[in-house]
């Protein structure tokens, strides 16, 4: 058996999916085809980046679903509404008319009143005691069936994802920004170090975030790696014989595992040995050997739509996967 490997939809290929086929297939499954429904574009996108990051279009589907049912909603009750006030409006011409036909045979008819009857709905203040006034009260013609992203909120709830980025700007020394390939696609995962104050004058490292075995593994050689680095620009540093280090992977309730991440791990306690904050801006990700050699990783462009989605301009990938980025649509 052979299994072929797909990659994900993009952004524009999600935005002409649901624009040619999701919309459209939404809008007549809940009985909207004569309204003016309108989904601007810029309302699809927050829709795809604030609560459909899937792969696939499954979830933006239900999503699509569920704001037209709620819009067929809105629709129906403005019709009973109209119909109720139609109903009522009936009622205040009968009133009308038969308090015009009282006073006219006690000769005691006004010329608002007399107009009234050619015209109830013009009456106002004159006979609010027959209840006319209703008439006057304006009804919207259709329920705005136009969605723009401040609509979603209302809509669809609260976005499941917000920004991924944690740090705006130049991030401390000792933190990189990493890329991760996940069942819903590419993802941003930083590595954090900090220096631990302690009294013990042996240096060591401690390592959370929840992860497997090879990613462990991956860990212990960047800091094999790391500390030939550093040795190498300065050869008299002693920070990884005394200091404590604390290496963490944030979201620490889900797993982590795959050797992608050595050449974060790696940037990441170079930069906090030396005191240095990596570039703005910057990404990476890239499986790292033991002898300092960068290899090929999976997942690119999920990756890189990951990046671009969290607002990176320079993203670094093993050499090997040139091949890989050449490949990487044009809106990455």
């Amino acid at each position: 058996m052979e299994v072929i490997r797909l990659s994900g939809y993009d952004l524009p290929e999600k935005v002409q999916i649901a624009t040619q086929y999701l919309i459209p297939k939404a809008v007549t499954a809940n009985g909207l085809s004569n309204q003016k429904v309108e989904f601007t574009s810029k309302a699809i996108e927050a829709l795809i980046k604030g609560y459909c990051r899937e792969a696939g279009v499954r979830n933006l589907e239900k999503h699509v679903d569920k704001i037209m049912r709620k819009l067929s909603f809105m629709v129906a009750k403005e019709k009973e509404q109209k119909s109720l006030l139609e109903k009522e409006a009936t009622t205040a011409e009968e009133k009308v008319a038969t308090t015009v036909e009282a006073k006219e045979s006690e000769g005691a008819v006004t010329e608002e009143e007399e107009y009234g009857r050619r015209d109830p709905s013009l009456l106002w203040d004159v006979n609010k005691e027959t209840g006319c006034d209703k008439l006057m009260r304006e009804v919207p013609e259709n329920v705005d069936c136009i969605i723009t992203p401040k609509r979603l909120v209302d809509l669809v709830g609260k976005p499941a994802f917000t920004s991924e980025r944690l740090f705006e700007g130049t991030s401390p020394p000792g933190v990189v920004m990493g890329l991760a390939w996940t069942a819903m696609g590419g993802t941003v995962l930083y590595t954090e170090t900090v220096v631990v104050p302690s009294s013990d004058p042996k240096g060591g490292i401690e390592i959370t975030g929840q992860l497997g075995e090879v990613m462990s593994e991956s860990t212990k050689i960047a800091l094999t790696v790391a500390k030939r680095v550093v040795h190498s620009i300065q050869p008299d540093s002693k920070f990884f014989d005394t200091t404590k280090i604390h290496l963490h992977f944030p979201e620490g309730a889900t797993p982590k595992d795959g050797p992608s991440a050595g050449v974060t791990i790696a940037t990441a306690l170079c930069s906090l040995a030396l005191q240095r904050s990596v570039k703005d801006n910057l990404a990476m990700t890239g499986e790292l050997s033991l002898s300092g050699l960068v290899l090929p990783i999976g997942g690119v462009k999920e990756k890189a739509i990951a990046a671009v989605r969290a607002g990176v301009t320079t993203l670094c990938l093993p050499l090997q996967n040139k091949h890989d980025a050449a490949e990487l649509p044009e809106c990455v």
